[in-house]
């Protein structure tokens, strides 16, 4: 079966590896977004389907973050989405699905230890930090469902918010594919990232709420030609952070100055 879809949708509950996550208690986690909105994140439940297989039905109909180009029925979506682990983020005073992702092998065989992840957010639901939750959590539980890495083979260059996003998670852009895919609302063929994380890097105690809530994004490792990132950037990303404190004795001998020429005044 391939990443992108294929098989029979029997069993396929999004569920197959619930029992490993229960035994290690990671589920479900409870936060805060930025708009004191209280959420969970958890398994999806038989009732989610419905509302899951419309949601990513228009995210297709968009046609600017996913390759697919023609919707899927009920048993498609079951057989692509839910072939594995996929998961929701709730509101919990109102129970909507206010976000979605999937984690599944990317290869088969000899190479299934490489997850892929799959993530939607409702465009009502953006900017509020949900999809670096699920970003953050998507990182702890692929490496406890036993994943050693993972791969996204198709982030494109255009959407910049998933870019930033997979690059202040500690993500690496290993390669460019250049003219990847016909988007909607582009002239020419849109570039497309494929971004890695080595998962057997990540600690035990990795915790996805920290890791939430820090918003000062990391430099990516590897610019848009795949190299590593360079010293000049390295230095200026230094002194930017460094820069307020070289400049507060400035600051207070041109207050004091000004005070005084004030008080001759």
């Amino acid at each position: 079966m391939s990443v992108y879809g294929g098989g029979d949708a029997t069993g396929c509950d999004g569920r197959l590896n619930a029992p490993k996550l229960r035994e290690h208690e990671l589920l479900p986690i409870r936060t805060t977004l930025h708009n004191s909105k209280e959420v969970e994140l958890d398994y999806i439940r038989d009732t989610d389907v419905a509302a899951a297989h419309l949601l990513f039905n228009d995210v297709i109909a968009s046609g600017v973050s996913w390759p697919f180009t023609e919707s899927m029925t009920v048993n498609q979506f079951k057989a692509y989405f839910l072939s594995h682990d996929a998961f929701i983020v709730r509101d919990v005073e109102t129970d909507a699905m206010i976000g979605l992702f999937y984690i599944k092998p990317n290869y088969p065989g000899r190479s299934s230890h490489i997850c892929n992840g799959g993530f939607i957010t409702p465009p009502t639901s953006r900017g509020l930090g949900i999809g670096r939750l699920m970003g953050a959590c998507f990182v702890q539980l692929a490496k406890a469902l036993g994943y050693k890495a993972s791969y996204f083979n198709l982030v494109y260059v255009s959407n910049k918010a998933s870019v930033r996003l997979w690059d202040s998670l500690g993500f690496t852009r290993l390669c460019k594919l250049p003219r990847a895919a016909s988007l909607a609302g582009f002239d020419d063929l849109v570039d497309a990232y494929g971004v890695h994380r080595n998962l057997e890097d990540v600690p035990d105690d990795y915790d996805p709420l920290e890791e939430f809530r820090v918003s000062r994004l990391r430099p990516h490792k590897g610019d848009d030609a795949c190299a590593p990132v360079s010293l000049t950037t390295k230095l200026w990303s230094a002194y930017r952070d460094a820069a307020p404190l070289f400049l507060l004795p400035v600051t207070v001998v041109a207050a004091t100055a000004s005070y005084l020429a004030w008080k001759r005044n």
